[in-house]
């Protein structure tokens, strides 16, 4: 079931925005349920190319089970930054199985189970990393050019899940306004966050998440716009705190609060010359550089 809260206002705009609103899902399973509760007037927008070719139903079923068919895309930079920087484990360590190269032999004598022994490799000793990535957009970037964004995002999110403890979180943070952005509600940004599992990382549902824009444009567009009291297609939808550059400068602060995060990689939403859209390649390099190198 979705959490629903108001947090005080990072816009730092005093007497403008008192608060944000928040609708916070602990699982892709949570923010379908949700968003398959909203009133048909809130469900979203007319199926079209901007949305992915997806309708709000179609996103809603594909949250529900995954969508394997956007995992191919990643695996492109996954082959080429695992063999070019080499970017794995380097802890290893030995462990009791059912299978393996050697055997247990007091295991064996004794009836266990796991009585054979094998090497396998385990996260290094570093401190859990919580990915947060923003799957909002300006309105003019094409679906085609968000899905390249969201293979890179899916990519360096299993580069660093074979490294060191990760939590992924996609959130949505935007600023419902009437007409002409008219200031219709008191909040200064209307946000939605779930959890994706990582513990294995939950592949199908990630790659769907992270992958089709119709997971934005659809379902968290609806869910911000509906929390005060809108509709995505009777609204005109602005950044939070009607500013892109504040709330990238803001995000990772904002997010820590609202999701009780420590160490956090917060992606924010595309906008022009967005690094993840431009030259995928280097910003998949750059945040393993950054979150990713394996103590020596």
């Amino acid at each position: 079931m979705a959490i629903i809260k108001e947090l005080p206002s990072f816009s730092g705009a005093r007497g403008k925005w008192a608060m944000d609103r928040f609708v916070i899902c602990d699982s892709v399973e949570d923010l379908a349920a949700h968003a398959d509760a909203l009133p048909e007037a809130s469900r979203g927008y007319p199926k079209n190319e901007w949305t992915g070719g997806q309708s709000y139903d179609e996103s809603l079923t594909y949250c529900r089970k995954g969508d394997l068919s956007r995992v191919a895309p990643s695996d492109k930079y996954m082959r080429r930054f695992e063999d070019l920087l080499g970017y794995e484990s380097r802890t290893f360590r030995t462990i009791n199985d059912v299978a393996g190269g050697m055997p247990n032999v007091p295991a064996y004598l004794t009836g266990q189970p796991l009585a054979m022994r094998r090497r396998a490799r385990v996260q290094s000793e570093q401190a859990p990393l919580a990915v947060v990535v923003d799957l909002a957009s300006s309105g003019g970037i094409s679906a085609k050019h968000l899905e390249r964004r969201g293979a890179a995002v899916l990519a360096i999110v299993r580069l660093l899940s074979a490294i060191r403890p990760i939590s992924l979180h996609a959130v949505v943070a935007a600023l419902p306004m009437g007409t002409g952005y008219r200031q219709i509600h008191e909040y200064g940004a209307s946000c939605v966050a779930v959890r994706i599992e990582t513990a294995p990382l939950d592949l199908a549902r990630a790659a769907h998440v992270l992958g089709a824009v119709s997971t934005a444009r659809q379902i968290c567009y609806s869910i911000v716009t509906h929390s005060v009291g809108t509709t995505a297609r009777t609204c005109s939808l602005a950044w939070a705190y009607d500013s892109v550059d504040k709330y990238r400068a803001r995000g990772a602060e904002l997010w820590k609060q609202a999701l009780q995060l420590d160490d956090i990689l917060f992606i924010a939403p595309a906008f022009i010359n967005d690094a993840a859209i431009d030259n995928p390649e280097r910003f998949v390099r750059d945040m393993l550089e950054k979150y990713g190198r394996a103590a020596d």
